[in-house]
Protein backbone atom coordinates (compact mmCIF):
# COMPACT_ATOMS: atom_id res chain seq x y z
CA UNK A 1 0.00 0.00 0.00
CA UNK A 2 2.81 2.46 0.80
CA UNK A 3 4.62 2.06 -2.08
CA UNK A 4 1.59 2.11 -4.41
CA UNK A 5 0.80 5.70 -2.57
CA UNK A 6 3.96 7.06 -3.61
CA UNK A 7 3.91 6.01 -7.02
CA UNK A 8 0.68 7.39 -7.33
CA UNK A 9 1.57 10.91 -5.42
CA UNK A 10 4.40 11.20 -8.62
CA UNK A 11 2.14 10.62 -10.89
CA UNK A 12 -0.26 13.30 -9.48
CA UNK A 13 2.86 15.82 -9.36
CA UNK A 14 3.56 15.09 -12.80
CA UNK A 15 0.30 14.76 -14.76
CA UNK A 16 -1.42 17.62 -13.23
CA UNK A 17 0.95 19.79 -11.60
CA UNK A 18 -0.22 18.68 -7.97
CA UNK A 19 2.42 20.27 -5.18
CA UNK A 20 2.54 17.32 -2.61
CA UNK A 21 4.32 18.79 0.75
CA UNK A 22 5.96 16.22 2.50
CA UNK A 23 3.99 13.04 0.45
CA UNK A 24 5.25 10.68 2.99
CA UNK A 25 2.34 11.81 5.06
CA UNK A 26 0.08 12.07 2.70
CA UNK A 27 -2.29 8.98 1.44
CA UNK A 28 -4.42 9.16 -1.47
CA UNK A 29 -6.79 5.99 -2.20
CA UNK A 30 -8.14 4.81 -5.58
CA UNK A 31 -10.87 6.61 -7.27
CA UNK A 32 -9.62 10.29 -6.52
CA UNK A 33 -9.54 13.60 -8.78
CA UNK A 34 -7.02 16.15 -8.17
CA UNK A 35 -7.36 19.34 -10.22
CA UNK A 36 -4.39 21.03 -11.67
CA UNK A 37 -2.28 23.73 -9.73
CA UNK A 38 -3.83 22.15 -6.37
CA UNK A 39 -1.28 22.10 -3.24
CA UNK A 40 -1.69 19.42 -0.65
CA UNK A 41 -0.38 19.66 2.59
CA UNK A 42 1.16 17.30 5.26
CA UNK A 43 -1.15 14.79 6.99
CA UNK A 44 -4.01 15.16 4.53
CA UNK A 45 -6.21 11.59 3.50
CA UNK A 46 -7.84 11.79 0.66
CA UNK A 47 -9.76 8.70 0.29
CA UNK A 48 -12.15 6.70 -2.13
CA UNK A 49 -14.65 8.88 -3.90
CA UNK A 50 -12.91 12.42 -3.61
CA UNK A 51 -13.18 15.24 -6.26
CA UNK A 52 -10.97 18.05 -5.97
CA UNK A 53 -10.97 20.82 -8.10
CA UNK A 54 -8.29 23.32 -9.37
CA UNK A 55 -6.36 25.85 -7.91
CA UNK A 56 -7.12 24.32 -4.21
CA UNK A 57 -5.33 24.17 -1.04
CA UNK A 58 -6.00 20.74 0.83
CA UNK A 59 -4.33 20.27 4.53
CA UNK A 60 -2.48 20.05 6.77
CA UNK A 61 -4.84 17.16 8.55
CA UNK A 62 -7.35 16.61 6.71
CA UNK A 63 -9.69 13.39 6.00
CA UNK A 64 -11.75 13.71 2.73
CA UNK A 65 -14.34 10.96 1.82
CA UNK A 66 -16.93 10.65 -1.31
CA UNK A 67 -17.11 14.82 -1.48
CA UNK A 68 -16.44 17.68 -3.97
CA UNK A 69 -14.40 20.30 -3.10
CA UNK A 70 -14.67 23.52 -5.36
CA UNK A 71 -11.87 25.36 -7.62
CA UNK A 72 -10.26 27.39 -5.54
CA UNK A 73 -11.49 26.34 -2.07
CA UNK A 74 -9.18 26.18 0.90
CA UNK A 75 -9.72 22.66 3.91
CA UNK A 76 -7.61 22.76 6.49
CA UNK A 77 -7.59 20.74 9.30
CA UNK A 78 -11.02 19.28 8.65
CA UNK A 79 -12.74 15.74 8.03
CA UNK A 80 -15.53 16.11 5.52
CA UNK A 81 -17.51 12.92 4.46
CA UNK A 82 -20.74 11.45 2.34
Amino acid sequence: QQKFNQNRLKELALETGVTIFQPETVTVEFDVEIGRETTIYPNSYIALGTRIGNGCEIGPGVFLRGITIKDGETVRFEKRED
